[in-house]
This record gives C-alpha cells, sequence and structure tokens, in this order.
C-alpha cells in the first residue's frame, strides 16, 4: 500500500471494499474534486482557476423585494423556466 498499490479486500472471493492510497492535491485542485474526476461526476478544468475566474460570467439574478428564495425556485419550477 505504502508504493501506491490499491488492495481489494474480498470476503469468500467477493470483493467488499477497495484501499487506494490518498490522491495527492493537484494543479491547487483539493483532493476530493479529484475523486470525483476519476468516477467521472465532475470535469476539472483546463487550467488553475485564477482570481478573475468568473470574468465575463453574467451577474447572478437578484430576488425581487419581498420575495424569498424558496418562493422564487418554486414558481421558476412551474414556469419551467
Amino acid at each position: 500500500m505504502a508504493a501506491g498499490t490499491p488492495i481489494t479486500i474480498t470476503d469468500r472471493g467477493t470483493p467488499v471494499a477497495r484501499l487506494v492510497p490518498p490522491a495527492a492535491e493537484v494543479r491547487g485542485i483539493p483532493p476530493r474534486f479529484l475523486e470525483l474526476a476519476e468516477r467521472g461526476v465532475v470535469k476539472l478544468p483546463e487550467r488553475e482557476p485564477g482570481a478573475d475566474w468568473d470574468d465575463g460570467l453574467p451577474a447572478p439574478p437578484r430576488l425581487a423585494k419581498g420575495v424569498s428564495a424558496a418562493e422564487a425556485l418554486l414558481q421558476e419550477r412551474r414556469t419551467g423556466r
């Protein structure tokens, strides 16, 4: 295991668990996200995000005064927007 070789644990020949070495942090990306990327759940960025990662994105929507986030979400779901 210290060499990085995964170990499969079996119960009467049936795999029940797998021990793998912890993932190292790559390009400033936490190990949890590397694990998710390996499983195909998330896609990692092409390059390390900088301070300007959100430049050019539209501003987030703002709620109208007196409208709760829950009400806005329910309305959006009703209208299919």
